[in-house]
Protein backbone atom coordinates (compact mmCIF):
# COMPACT_ATOMS: atom_id res chain seq x y z
CA UNK A 1 0.00 0.00 0.00
CA UNK A 2 1.13 3.38 -0.63
CA UNK A 3 2.60 6.06 2.00
CA UNK A 4 -0.38 7.91 3.64
CA UNK A 5 -0.64 11.41 2.76
CA UNK A 6 -0.54 14.12 6.15
CA UNK A 7 -4.14 15.01 5.63
CA UNK A 8 -5.19 11.13 5.30
CA UNK A 9 -3.31 10.24 8.55
CA UNK A 10 -5.00 13.20 10.18
CA UNK A 11 -8.06 12.34 8.85
CA UNK A 12 -7.84 8.65 10.61
CA UNK A 13 -6.80 10.16 13.45
CA UNK A 14 -10.35 11.91 14.00
CA UNK A 15 -12.15 8.67 13.41
CA UNK A 16 -14.15 6.94 16.74
CA UNK A 17 -11.66 4.63 18.36
CA UNK A 18 -10.50 1.81 18.63
CA UNK A 19 -8.97 2.48 14.94
CA UNK A 20 -8.16 -0.64 12.56
CA UNK A 21 -5.02 0.52 11.03
CA UNK A 22 -3.78 -3.29 9.60
CA UNK A 23 -1.33 -3.09 7.23
CA UNK A 24 -1.63 0.44 6.82
CA UNK A 25 1.96 1.80 5.27
CA UNK A 26 2.41 4.83 8.04
CA UNK A 27 6.16 4.67 7.97
CA UNK A 28 8.00 8.14 8.00
CA UNK A 29 4.39 9.30 9.93
CA UNK A 30 4.47 11.80 12.87
CA UNK A 31 2.08 10.15 15.04
CA UNK A 32 3.88 11.69 18.37
CA UNK A 33 1.31 11.75 21.34
CA UNK A 34 -1.22 10.27 19.18
CA UNK A 35 -3.80 8.29 21.20
CA UNK A 36 -4.28 4.79 20.07
CA UNK A 37 -4.64 2.10 22.98
CA UNK A 38 -6.60 -0.90 21.71
CA UNK A 39 -5.96 -0.17 18.23
CA UNK A 40 -5.27 -2.66 15.73
CA UNK A 41 -2.10 -2.18 14.00
CA UNK A 42 -1.06 -5.58 13.12
CA UNK A 43 1.60 -6.13 10.14
CA UNK A 44 1.29 -2.23 9.67
CA UNK A 45 4.51 -0.61 8.05
CA UNK A 46 5.82 1.60 10.98
CA UNK A 47 9.48 2.05 10.12
CA UNK A 48 10.81 5.36 11.82
CA UNK A 49 7.67 6.76 12.52
CA UNK A 50 7.67 9.04 15.15
CA UNK A 51 5.63 7.74 17.66
CA UNK A 52 6.89 9.21 21.20
CA UNK A 53 4.69 9.82 24.32
CA UNK A 54 1.98 7.65 22.15
CA UNK A 55 -0.90 5.82 23.76
CA UNK A 56 -0.52 2.07 22.23
CA UNK A 57 -1.89 0.66 25.30
CA UNK A 58 -3.21 -3.07 24.56
CA UNK A 59 -2.73 -1.97 21.18
CA UNK A 60 -2.72 -5.12 18.51
CA UNK A 61 0.86 -4.80 16.68
CA UNK A 62 1.38 -8.56 15.72
CA UNK A 63 3.77 -8.25 13.40
CA UNK A 64 4.14 -4.74 12.81
CA UNK A 65 7.52 -3.26 11.32
CA UNK A 66 8.58 -0.68 13.65
CA UNK A 67 12.33 -0.54 12.71
CA UNK A 68 14.35 2.67 13.30
CA UNK A 69 10.44 4.23 14.92
CA UNK A 70 10.80 6.17 18.02
CA UNK A 71 8.58 5.12 21.22
CA UNK A 72 10.48 7.43 23.53
CA UNK A 73 7.92 7.41 26.85
CA UNK A 74 5.38 5.81 24.45
CA UNK A 75 2.52 3.87 26.89
CA UNK A 76 2.42 0.09 25.59
CA UNK A 77 1.55 -1.56 28.33
CA UNK A 78 -0.32 -4.65 27.19
CA UNK A 79 0.31 -4.08 24.20
CA UNK A 80 0.97 -7.36 21.55
CA UNK A 81 4.26 -6.75 19.44
CA UNK A 82 4.00 -10.75 18.93
CA UNK A 83 6.60 -10.91 15.79
CA UNK A 84 6.95 -7.76 15.17
CA UNK A 85 10.37 -5.82 13.90
CA UNK A 86 11.59 -3.47 16.11
CA UNK A 87 15.07 -3.35 14.83
CA UNK A 88 16.76 0.17 16.13
CA UNK A 89 13.67 1.30 17.84
CA UNK A 90 14.04 3.87 20.37
CA UNK A 91 11.83 2.99 23.35
CA UNK A 92 13.86 4.97 25.99
CA UNK A 93 11.36 5.16 29.26
CA UNK A 94 8.36 3.53 27.35
CA UNK A 95 5.77 1.83 29.72
CA UNK A 96 5.79 -1.66 28.70
CA UNK A 97 4.37 -4.04 31.22
CA UNK A 98 2.94 -7.03 30.38
CA UNK A 99 3.63 -6.27 26.57
CA UNK A 100 3.83 -9.55 24.37
CA UNK A 101 7.05 -9.18 22.50
CA UNK A 102 7.73 -13.15 21.94
CA UNK A 103 9.77 -13.83 18.85
CA UNK A 104 9.85 -10.30 18.28
CA UNK A 105 13.10 -8.89 16.42
CA UNK A 106 14.87 -6.39 18.55
CA UNK A 107 18.11 -5.94 17.53
CA UNK A 108 20.17 -2.69 18.11
CA UNK A 109 16.93 -1.23 20.03
CA UNK A 110 17.26 1.16 23.10
CA UNK A 111 15.02 0.13 25.81
CA UNK A 112 17.14 2.07 28.63
CA UNK A 113 15.16 2.67 31.63
CA UNK A 114 11.79 1.22 30.02
CA UNK A 115 9.37 -0.95 31.79
CA UNK A 116 9.28 -4.36 30.72
CA UNK A 117 7.42 -6.01 34.25
CA UNK A 118 6.29 -8.89 33.02
CA UNK A 119 6.49 -9.10 29.41
CA UNK A 120 6.91 -11.99 27.14
CA UNK A 121 10.24 -12.09 24.91
CA UNK A 122 10.49 -15.32 24.78
CA UNK A 123 12.87 -16.19 21.76
CA UNK A 124 13.06 -12.82 21.19
CA UNK A 125 16.09 -11.51 19.14
CA UNK A 126 17.37 -8.77 21.16
CA UNK A 127 20.93 -8.65 20.15
CA UNK A 128 23.46 -5.57 21.04
CA UNK A 129 20.24 -3.71 22.91
CA UNK A 130 20.69 -1.22 25.22
CA UNK A 131 18.99 -2.23 28.40
CA UNK A 132 20.54 0.48 30.85
CA UNK A 133 18.26 0.58 34.31
CA UNK A 134 15.57 -1.30 32.19
CA UNK A 135 13.09 -3.01 34.36
CA UNK A 136 12.00 -6.67 33.28
CA UNK A 137 11.29 -8.21 36.67
CA UNK A 138 9.38 -11.46 36.28
CA UNK A 139 9.58 -11.03 32.77
CA UNK A 140 9.65 -14.39 29.99
CA UNK A 141 12.98 -14.54 28.66
CA UNK A 142 13.59 -18.03 27.27
CA UNK A 143 15.93 -18.74 24.72
CA UNK A 144 16.03 -15.35 24.31
CA UNK A 145 19.23 -13.89 21.79
CA UNK A 146 20.95 -11.24 23.43
CA UNK A 147 24.63 -11.71 22.81
CA UNK A 148 26.36 -8.21 23.44
CA UNK A 149 23.26 -6.67 25.06
CA UNK A 150 24.23 -3.41 27.41
CA UNK A 151 22.66 -3.93 30.62
CA UNK A 152 24.15 -2.37 33.85
CA UNK A 153 22.07 -1.97 35.91
CA UNK A 154 19.08 -3.75 34.81
CA UNK A 155 16.42 -5.44 36.93
CA UNK A 156 16.07 -8.82 36.12
CA UNK A 157 14.76 -10.11 39.74
CA UNK A 158 12.17 -13.07 39.24
CA UNK A 159 12.64 -13.34 35.57
CA UNK A 160 12.49 -16.75 33.08
CA UNK A 161 15.88 -16.81 31.36
CA UNK A 162 16.33 -20.49 30.73
CA UNK A 163 18.56 -21.15 27.76
CA UNK A 164 19.23 -17.58 27.01
CA UNK A 165 22.20 -16.52 25.08
CA UNK A 166 24.25 -13.42 26.80
CA UNK A 167 27.00 -14.48 25.49
CA UNK A 168 29.34 -11.23 26.10
CA UNK A 169 26.80 -9.59 27.64
CA UNK A 170 27.21 -6.18 29.86
CA UNK A 171 25.37 -7.02 33.36
CA UNK A 172 27.17 -5.26 35.38
CA UNK A 173 25.08 -4.85 38.68
CA UNK A 174 22.57 -6.08 37.57
CA UNK A 175 19.76 -7.04 40.11
CA UNK A 176 18.82 -10.86 38.85
CA UNK A 177 17.70 -12.05 42.02
CA UNK A 178 15.90 -15.33 42.32
CA UNK A 179 16.22 -15.32 38.31
CA UNK A 180 15.79 -18.66 36.55
CA UNK A 181 18.83 -18.91 34.20
CA UNK A 182 18.95 -22.76 33.74
CA UNK A 183 21.00 -24.02 30.78
CA UNK A 184 21.58 -20.11 29.74
CA UNK A 185 24.75 -19.20 27.72
CA UNK A 186 27.10 -16.25 29.77
CA UNK A 187 30.26 -17.30 28.19
CA UNK A 188 32.42 -13.67 28.89
CA UNK A 189 29.38 -11.98 30.43
CA UNK A 190 30.07 -9.49 32.85
CA UNK A 191 28.20 -9.70 35.76
CA UNK A 192 30.62 -8.02 38.14
CA UNK A 193 29.13 -6.93 41.86
CA UNK A 194 25.49 -8.67 40.02
CA UNK A 195 22.91 -9.98 42.65
CA UNK A 196 22.09 -13.45 41.81
CA UNK A 197 20.94 -14.38 45.30
CA UNK A 198 18.84 -17.68 45.19
CA UNK A 199 18.97 -17.43 41.15
CA UNK A 200 18.68 -20.66 39.57
CA UNK A 201 21.88 -21.41 37.23
CA UNK A 202 21.91 -24.93 37.49
CA UNK A 203 24.04 -25.79 33.77
CA UNK A 204 24.30 -22.41 32.55
CA UNK A 205 27.31 -21.62 30.93
CA UNK A 206 29.63 -18.72 32.84
CA UNK A 207 32.93 -19.51 31.12
CA UNK A 208 35.51 -16.84 31.27
CA UNK A 209 32.68 -14.56 32.83
CA UNK A 210 32.86 -12.00 35.25
CA UNK A 211 31.38 -12.36 38.83
CA UNK A 212 33.80 -10.38 41.16
CA UNK A 213 32.29 -9.17 43.94
CA UNK A 214 28.90 -11.23 42.63
CA UNK A 215 26.19 -11.78 45.15
CA UNK A 216 25.24 -15.53 44.50
CA UNK A 217 24.13 -16.63 48.24
CA UNK A 218 22.19 -19.41 48.11
CA UNK A 219 22.14 -19.29 44.25
CA UNK A 220 22.08 -23.25 42.29
CA UNK A 221 25.10 -23.56 40.31
CA UNK A 222 24.78 -27.32 40.30
CA UNK A 223 26.46 -28.67 37.16
CA UNK A 224 27.30 -24.70 35.78
CA UNK A 225 29.85 -24.86 33.65
CA UNK A 226 32.65 -22.23 35.30
CA UNK A 227 35.76 -22.89 33.62
CA UNK A 228 38.27 -19.63 34.03
CA UNK A 229 35.74 -17.26 35.23
CA UNK A 230 36.50 -14.78 37.93
CA UNK A 231 34.51 -14.97 41.32
CA UNK A 232 37.21 -13.00 43.22
CA UNK A 233 35.10 -11.53 46.06
CA UNK A 234 32.06 -13.10 45.28
CA UNK A 235 29.32 -14.03 48.03
CA UNK A 236 28.51 -17.67 47.41
CA UNK A 237 27.08 -18.24 51.25
CA UNK A 238 24.72 -21.54 50.98
CA UNK A 239 25.39 -21.82 47.41
CA UNK A 240 24.93 -25.39 45.59
CA UNK A 241 28.39 -25.93 43.30
CA UNK A 242 27.66 -29.70 43.06
CA UNK A 243 29.35 -31.18 40.02
CA UNK A 244 30.26 -27.75 38.72
CA UNK A 245 33.16 -26.93 36.72
CA UNK A 246 35.18 -24.86 38.67
CA UNK A 247 38.83 -25.44 36.58
CA UNK A 248 41.13 -22.93 36.61
CA UNK A 249 38.51 -20.37 38.37
CA UNK A 250 39.55 -17.43 40.45
CA UNK A 251 37.87 -17.45 43.95
CA UNK A 252 40.37 -15.41 46.06
CA UNK A 253 38.51 -13.47 48.92
CA UNK A 254 35.36 -15.51 48.04
CA UNK A 255 33.06 -16.37 50.79
CA UNK A 256 32.12 -20.09 50.49
CA UNK A 257 30.50 -20.74 54.07
CA UNK A 258 27.66 -23.20 53.93
CA UNK A 259 28.13 -24.12 50.13
CA UNK A 260 28.30 -27.49 48.41
CA UNK A 261 31.23 -27.91 46.20
CA UNK A 262 30.68 -31.38 46.19
CA UNK A 263 31.87 -33.79 43.07
CA UNK A 264 32.95 -30.00 41.40
CA UNK A 265 36.52 -29.88 39.79
CA UNK A 266 38.22 -27.26 41.22
CA UNK A 267 42.12 -28.47 39.30
CA UNK A 268 43.66 -25.12 38.75
CA UNK A 269 41.33 -23.03 41.36
CA UNK A 270 43.01 -20.06 43.10
CA UNK A 271 41.20 -19.75 46.40
CA UNK A 272 43.74 -17.67 48.63
CA UNK A 273 42.03 -15.57 50.94
CA UNK A 274 38.30 -17.77 50.71
CA UNK A 275 36.21 -18.02 53.85
CA UNK A 276 34.86 -21.22 54.49
CA UNK A 277 33.33 -22.98 57.29
CA UNK A 278 32.54 -26.17 58.91
CA UNK A 279 29.70 -26.76 56.66
CA UNK A 280 30.74 -26.14 53.59
CA UNK A 281 31.23 -29.42 51.56
CA UNK A 282 34.83 -29.77 49.23
CA UNK A 283 34.90 -32.86 46.80
CA UNK A 284 36.14 -36.35 48.20
CA UNK A 285 39.72 -36.26 48.67
CA UNK A 286 40.20 -32.41 47.97
CA UNK A 287 42.24 -30.25 50.87
CA UNK A 288 41.31 -26.42 50.86
CA UNK A 289 43.20 -23.98 52.14
CA UNK A 290 42.83 -22.63 55.48
CA UNK A 291 40.23 -20.45 55.46
CA UNK A 292 40.83 -16.90 56.19
CA UNK A 293 38.16 -16.37 59.01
Amino acid sequence: MAELKRWQIVDLMNRPRPLWLAGLDLSRADLRHALLGGSVLAEADLRQADLREAILERANLRGANLSGATLVRAQLAGADLTDGILSGAALTGADMTGARLSGATLDGVDLSAANLRGADLGLADMAGARLEETVLADASLDRANMPGILAVHVDFSDAALGGAILTDADLRDARMTRARLAAANLLQANLAEADLTEADLSGADFSDAILSGAKLAGANLSQAHLRGADLTRAVLTGACLTGADLTFVALEGADLSGADLSDAQLLGAELEGATWDASTRWPDGFAPPASTD
